[in-house]
């Protein structure tokens, strides 16, 4: 699989997880929207109020390297008026093949203060994994 079937797949595989989270579909914009494709934004909720856009990206880490940067230029190319979210998943290159290191969500300081502030006035939330075969048993109720 190159890089860019696995930045496909990881859409997807977002796309299912928001939907089971949130319980509205979202789908890819690249199937649903050229329009939102072109603002940068790779999710497109079946409900058009839902607050935030989300950008997904893929990024390989080099093997050697003992800290890593997250390259966040993506959320200032999104052209939206809703909070913006960008999804990552980080692999670090192996002698063979990559190797997953982790899954983060990077968005701006006043977004992140106001979702700690809303986590904490509702007490704890439940954790969502993204582990992709429990995604995929969990999704055929929802498909």
């Amino acid at each position: 699989m190159n890089q860019r079937q696995s930045g496909h797949r990881w859409e997807r595989l977002l796309a299912k997880w928001l939907t089971n989270k949130f319980g509205i579909p979202f789908l890819t914009s690249r199937a649903e929207s050229r329009s939102a494709d072109a603002k940068g934004l790779d999710f497109v909720p079946e409900d058009h109020s839902f607050p935030i856009d989300f950008q997904a990206k893929e990024q390989t880490l080099p093997s050697s390297s003992k800290s890593y940067s997250i390259k966040v230029e993506a959320l200032d190319g999104m052209i939206t008026n809703k909070k913006r979210a960008l999804l990552v998943r980080l692999w670090r290159k192996g002698k063979q093949k990559r190797k997953l290191h982790g899954h983060y969500m990077v968005v701006d300081l006043e977004f992140g203060l106001d979702l700690l502030k809303n986590y904490y006035d509702n007490g704890t939330a439940k954790s969502t994994s993204l582990d992709e075969d429990n995604l995929s048993k969990n999704q055929q109720s929802i498909l």
